[in-house]
């Protein structure tokens, strides 16, 4: 044979094994990355359970659990926890802002969201069906309150506004006062 083709089968070779100890380095560092990632997911995801608390009728509250992520800040938490009754009675809740302080939690509704817009107060679904718009804005305040101060501790205050106003239904003789915090709405024949 000649040197010359001897001088090309040999850098061949090295080719080859070069893209054999590339392709086996890449795939080890891929699987360590993937099971680094699966461990940092596993570690970053802690998922715990909470109770909703879904009023049903005058201090009658309806427990359902659901699961979160431990690692949700508190705003976070009450977030997914106020997402979730609305989930479970088949409304949008819609919330512009959340803030808390030290025994306290504020709630900003926005008037695009069930209680305040106008909606088909019938369509519920297959968890609870609500009969009227009143019920609704019982069901609606009532839960949160309840939820949020099991979840977060029983002597917690929590505030509600709408659009940063006080909340009032004057079809139903509803105010919910931004003087002091939010106790249970309870209907005048109860």
């Amino acid at each position: 044979m000649k040197k010359s083709t001897i001088a090309i089968l040999v850098v061949v070779i090295i080719a080859i094994v070069a893209v054999i100890f590339v392709f086996a380095n890449n795939n080890n560092t891929q699987t360590t990355n993937s099971n680094v990632s699966k461990e940092n997911t596993e570690a970053t995801e802690k998922i715990s359970k909470a109770t909703i608390y879904v009023y049903e009728k005058e201090s009658s509250y309806i427990p359902y659990e659901v699961e979160y992520d431990e690692n949700l800040s508190t705003i976070e938490q009450a977030q997914f926890l106020i997402k979730e009754i609305g989930d479970f009675i088949g409304y949008s809740i819609i919330v512009n802002d959340i803030s808390n302080g030290k025994g306290c939690m504020a709630i900003d509704f926005s008037k695009n969201s069930a209680p305040f817009n106008d909606i088909d107060t019938h369509i519920g679904n297959e968890k609870m069906f609500i009969y009227d718009r009143e019920s609704l804005i019982y069901t609606i305040f009532n839960s949160i309150k309840e939820t949020l101060q099991k979840h977060f501790g029983e002597n917690m205050d929590v505030w509600y506004t709408v659009d940063s106003e006080e909340i009032k239904f004057d079809a139903f003789n509803i105010t919910i006062d931004l003087e002091q915090p939010f106790t249970e709405l309870k209907k005048a024949n109860s």
